[in-house]
Formats: C-alpha cells, sequence, structure tokens
C-alpha cells in the first residue's frame, strides 16, 4: 500500500509509527504503511523531471513537509484525499535520514502530540502535510481515539525510497 513506481525496482513508500501515552504510560502502539497521495506523486515525478524547476509559478521550497494533522475522517483511504477532516497541526520536531551508501534512503520525521493539546477529540486520521499545506500521505484509524487531557501520543512517519 502506498508505493510508486520511479523506476524499476524504485519506490515510494510511508510508514506511519506511534505510542499512546496514559498518564506517561504507554496503552498502544501502532505501525502500519501509509498511503501517498497522488497531488504529491505527480509533483515529485515532476521535480525528478526538472519540470517544477523552470515553471514559474511553482515553488518547490512549499514542497518541504513541515507538520502532521490529525483529523475526524473514518472514511477510507483513497489516494485523491486532499486535505484532513477537522485538522489540528502538530509541528515536526525534527527530522532524520541516513548518509548517502547506505543500504536504505528514507527520511524519519518526529512528532508528538501534548496532553494539552487536541482535547475532545475523535483522532480517526492522520496526514503528513507540506509547507504549503499539499497532503503528502494520510493514514486512518480503525476505531476513533477519543483524545483526553491524560493523553499524549509521541511518534515517527517515515517516508523511504
Amino acid at each position: 500500500m502506498g508505493g510508486l513506481a520511479l523506476g524499476e525496482g524504485l519506490q515510494l513508500h510511508g510508514k506511519l509509527s506511534y505510542t499512546v501515552y496514559r498518564n506517561k504510560a504507554p496503552i498502544e502502539r501502532f505501525e502500519d504503511s501509509n498511503l501517498i497521495m497522488d497531488a504529491m506523486r505527480f509533483k515529485m515525478i515532476r521535480i525528478i523531471a526538472g519540470d517544477l524547476l523552470e515553471d514559474a509559478e511553482s515553488d518547490i521550497a512549499g514542497l518541504a513537509i513541515n507538520h502532521i494533522e490529525i483529523g475526524t475522517n473514518r472514511g477510507g483511504l483513497s489516494s485523491g484525499n486532499t486535505e484532513i477532516t477537522g485538522p489540528f497541526p502538530i509541528a515536526i520536531k525534527g527530522h532524520e535520514y541516513p548518509g548517502v551508501g547506505q543500504a536504505r534512503h528514507f527520511v524519519r520525521f518526529l512528532w508528538e502530540l501534548l496532553e494539552s493539546e487536541a482535547n475532545g477529540m475523535a483522532i480517526s486520521e492522520f496526514g503528513l502535510v507540506t509547507d504549503d499545506g499539499s497532503l503528502f500521505a494520510r493514514r486512518t484509524r480503525e476505531r476513533p481515539l477519543y483524545k483526553e487531557s491524560d493523553i499524549s501520543i509521541e511518534g515517527e512517519w517515515v517516508v523511504s525510497l
């Protein structure tokens, strides 16, 4: 799920992982692949081809991933999704990636939802979002997580080739 063939044997993948804590004690662990959105696949292909670099109206700097959004849509995954429903933004705490020559090529985005944030929300979806507001990737939950003031979440979102 979520792969994009960029060339023979080369695919773009994403994986969302997080741990839910209640009063700082872990109560749930989630890890699964996510869906890369069609619009972002197209933009990435255009970047690789150099088309966006030559497009005067293009701002490829706006394509940098800078936050996560959580939302309330329990609907199925579709690569045509363009936004998170009732979004609550979560800043990226940091990112990391291996150096040239490493076996795997990836970027890992680290994030955290604090106990004081998004209380009362029925969290049903997660989105990886770019600086210009484009939805890069999306993942839903089977059952909503009802966010209360004693709940926090620590997570990472990995995009790899």
